[in-house]
């Protein structure tokens, strides 16, 4: 229902709280109803790409949208998908906005990755001009760390 009114907007917990959240929601005779909530902890990446669309034609056909990919925390979802050998079996995508132009759609996911690294999202650049992804904690020696001596 609420893909049908025009004031929609995300929002973000504070980071003071206890579970840091973004909410997708839309206004309706000036009350706010949250449609999704999403743990900022558990957001994988925020892309952006052409559509179904573009795919079948074989072309642009100004379709682009941006895609929100976040844990579903659901390990028989996730075997259920590892099965059908898709992409991200351990994720689900929320579409953020509606498909547009990519010079529209691009705007949309770079202030979209600002909005959350502000609400406390750990974002980096994905090494494409289209993708932002988890930052994931290096584990073990930093590489430019020095080496422990050797012991006999």
């Amino acid at each position: 229902m609420g893909r049908l009114f025009e004031r929609h907007f995300v929002d973000a917990i504070p980071a003071t709280s206890a579970r840091r959240e973004i909410h997708f929601g839309f206004v309706l005779l000036g009350h706010r109803f949250i449609q999704c909530t999403f743990v900022i902890d558990q957001i994988e990446s925020v892309e952006w790409h052409t559509g179904q669309a573009s795919d079948m034609a074989g072309h642009d056909m100004n379709d682009w949208h941006v895609a929100l990919w976040f844990d579903h925390n659901d390990p028989i979802k996730g075997e259920g998908r590892r099965k059908w050998n898709l992409r991200k079996p351990e994720q689900e995508v929320y579409v953020v906005g509606p498909s547009a132009p990519r010079e529209r759609t691009e705007a949309l996911g770079r202030r979209f990755v600002r909005f959350l690294r502000a609400a406390g999202a750990c974002l980096v650049e994905s090494g494409n001009e289209t993708s932002s992804v988890r930052s994931r904690p290096k584990i073990g020696r930093a590489e430019n760390a020095p080496r422990p001596a050797h012991r006999v």
